[in-house]
């Protein structure tokens, strides 16, 4: 699989997370099998989750800017 590689730039925004170790262990061995860093497998893991509740997750954010400006 053919992966795009993106240079990192100061206006990504930035997570720091702590995984179990057995998550840590899974999310490491899939990205080296995907030839991917896993920060890379992790956005696509992200993407992929984000596209299949769409529609949640637009609703969320119309609520919260509702919410906000009240």
């Amino acid at each position: 699989m053919e992966t795009k590689k993106k240079t990192r730039t100061a206006k990504d925004p930035r997570l720091n997370l702590a995984l179990k170790p057995e998550l840590y262990d899974y999310v490491v061995t899939m990205a080296g099998l995907r030839g991917e860093s896993v920060t890379e497998y992790l956005n696509q893991l992200i993407a992929t989750n984000r596209e299949k509740n769409l529609d949640i997750y637009q609703a969320a954010k119309e609520l919260a800017e509702k919410t906000t400006l009240e």
